[in-house]
């Protein structure tokens, strides 16, 4: 060292330690952190992975002109945690069962398994012997009803047991300004948000191999893991069911989705005489309630089903795009109504579902995301984002989660079906 004459340093001694060496743009890509808070996309990302998710997500974006980041119809935000609480409302009630057979052609009173929806001027028909009768009243028991025979060209006859009766619209005398008014009210469902964690960690010895070297290992090593975690999505998706319970004191949630959706719906087994006829009869049931001016369907094909569904259909298959994330599916044209086919690995002899079709409608069938707050206040939603677990790191491990909230709002039961058309 050497000095000046008031005997300040002029030199600096050496301490013969090199000094830290500049971060690379490579280092920085092979650490977990650079990915902390990023939303991952899942279309984008898996949709071979996820054929439910991302066809029904597509479909609403398409409809919706493209747009990702309006949430469009087959997505929406809540702000209702962790039970996601929703209405839905049934189809008017039009067949009326007969509870006892009935023999005299003079009897007047008939008595139903329900009267619920019938009102004084309605016109019923029955449909084994095709007379037609108009309720004079409804008694408030909810079951007799007073009724006019005959009302038509066919005669009274006897009544069977468990005869339907069909409404078929109103006779309203002159000088009568209205009905009784008949309402369904709906009815409160409800489903669970379900929280999903994919664990993704690196060692030191991860760092030093070929695993994660450069950005774009490390960017191959980070999707990998997102094709797990949204194919753990996908499975819920399809399989889940609702359930609040508590492990340790601490709650946690699982959600339904479209198989138990679809069983509230309509069921039938036509797998003993399945032909094109029966199979687009069946198929008619959920057309019964549907949202105006859409005519789309979803069908989820089991491994077995789909071969079924191309040997009946072979002529009438055709391709359908959605554009917005370039996937090309087969449609089946019935009448005005496109059923757009997903034949779906996950339907295989390992889930029971393979000689299954599910039908659903993507205008009843949304992905639900909670929002709210982080610990710092900002706000954020439950799409599906990789979080960095900064507390346990060190220079010989990382960790992070993709970490999703989601659930499904399924209203209602009445658009969907599940059947099983394979021996």
């Amino acid at each position: 060292m050497t000095l000046d004459a008031n005997k300040y340093a002029t030199t600096p001694l050496d301490s013969g330690t090199a000094s830290q060496s500049a971060t690379t743009q490579s280092s920085e890509f092979a650490s977990l952190e650079v990915y902390n808070n990023q939303e991952i996309e899942l279309i984008s990302t898996a949709r071979w992975a996820t054929k439910l998710l991302s066809t029904l997500i597509g479909i609403g974006r398409q409809k919706n002109g493209g747009e990702f980041k309006d949430l469009g119809l087959t997505e929406m935000i809540s702000t209702n945690f962790p039970e996601f609480k929703f209405l839905e409302q049934n189809e008017l009630q039009t067949v009326f069962t007969i509870n006892g057979a009935i023999a005299n052609v003079a009897t007047t009173t008939l008595v139903f398994d329900s009267t619920a929806g019938l009102v004084a001027g309605n016109i019923l028909r029955n449909i084994e012997t095709n007379e037609q009768f108009r309720v004079s009243s409804v008694d408030v028991n909810g079951t007799d009803v007073v009724v006019q025979r005959a009302v038509g060209t066919v005669a009274a006859a006897a009544i069977a047991d468990n005869a339907k009766f069909l409404v078929i619209g109103t006779a309203v005398e002159k000088w009568v300004a209205s009905v009784g008014t008949v309402w369904v009210d709906a009815v409160s469902q409800s489903n669970y948000f379900q929280k999903f964690v994919t664990t993704v960690s690196t060692t030191d010895f991860d760092n030093l191999s070929f695993r994660v070297k450069d950005a774009q290992s490390m960017n191959v090593f980070m999707k990998e893991r997102a094709i797990i975690h949204y194919q753990q999505l996908e499975r819920a998706a399809l399989f889940g069911q609702k359930k609040a319970g508590t492990i340790g004191g601490q709650p946690y949630y699982t959600m339904e989705w479209v198989i138990e959706f679809a069983k509230r719906g309509w069921t039938h087994d036509i797998s003993g005489g399945l032909t094109r006829s029966s199979l687009e009869e069946i198929l008619t049931y959920p057309l019964r309630y549907t949202n105006a001016g859409n005519y789309t369907k979803l069908m989820i094909c089991g491994s077995k089903a789909r071969a079924k569904i191309s040997e009946l259909f072979e002529n009438r298959l055709h391709a359908t795009q959605i554009k917005d994330i370039d996937l090309t599916l087969d449609t089946i044209k019935i009448n005005t109504w496109d059923f757009i086919i997903i034949d779906h690995p996950f339907l295989d002899e390992n889930s029971g579902y393979d000689k299954h079709i599910a039908i659903v409608d993507p205008a009843f069938l949304k992905v639900v995301y909670p929002s709210g707050k982080d610990l710092n206040g900002v706000g954020f939603n439950g799409k599906t984002k990789f979080i960095y677990n900064k507390s346990v790191e060190t220079f010989a491990y990382q960790e992070g989660s993709y970490v999703t909230y989601m659930s499904m709002m399924n209203a209602n039961a009445n658009s969907a079906g599940l059947f099983k058309i394979v021996a």
